[in-house]
């Protein structure tokens, strides 16, 4: 499938920016190696920016995702399907021992036939609109060791704000590599 990318890249004093698209076509099989095809076109446009302060630094990353699917094989005749993504996240590094990263994320499109709901959870909007928030805090007490607490609280899931919350998630880590 042919993937491509471009970008742009400065650096200015103690700034670093990069801004640049990228994309994806594929027409895929789903049934096999002939016959019909299912066509994805992917498009998107990101963004990091990057600054140093003394030995802290700081790291902002962000994408827009657009993706249509044609599915000519595995839903003939169907309509065609729209998927968004938005993601932005910042992170603080503090030296070399500790991060505060904060980040959004964005999920829409439309309904799609069913196509958002493949295991029956019963999602009545058969939309794949979610949206959510991310904390999270590292502490690096010596080399090769990093501990992380994270919570993600979620504000719409599956396309609805009722009971979002309830997907919310705490993640605690303790990572040790040797």
């Amino acid at each position: 499938a042919p993937y491509w990318r471009v970008a742009w890249q400065q650096s200015f004093g103690e700034n670093y920016l990069e801004i640049g698209a990228y994309g994806l076509y594929a027409s895929m099989y789903p049934n096999g190696y002939t016959g019909p095809t299912d066509d994805y076109f992917d498009i998107a446009a990101d963004l990091q920016y990057e600054r140093s302060f003394g030995n802290n630094s700081l790291s902002i990353h962000s994408t827009y995702i657009h993706q249509k699917l044609d599915p000519h094989a595995s839903d003939a005749g169907g309509p065609s399907v729209d998927l968004n993504t938005f993601k932005i996240d910042g992170i603080f590094h503090f030296a070399s021992r500790a991060e505060l990263a904060a980040a959004y994320a964005d999920t829409s499109g439309n309904s799609g036939r069913g196509r958002w709901d493949p295991y029956g959870f019963g999602d009545n909007s058969q939309k794949p609109n979610s949206s959510s928030y991310t904390l999270q805090a590292s502490y690096l007490p010596w080399q090769n060791t990093k501990f992380t607490a994270q919570y993600v609280g979620y504000t719409r899931f599956d396309g609805s704000g009722a009971g979002a919350s309830h997907n919310n998630t705490i993640f605690l880590l303790a990572w040790f590599m040797w």
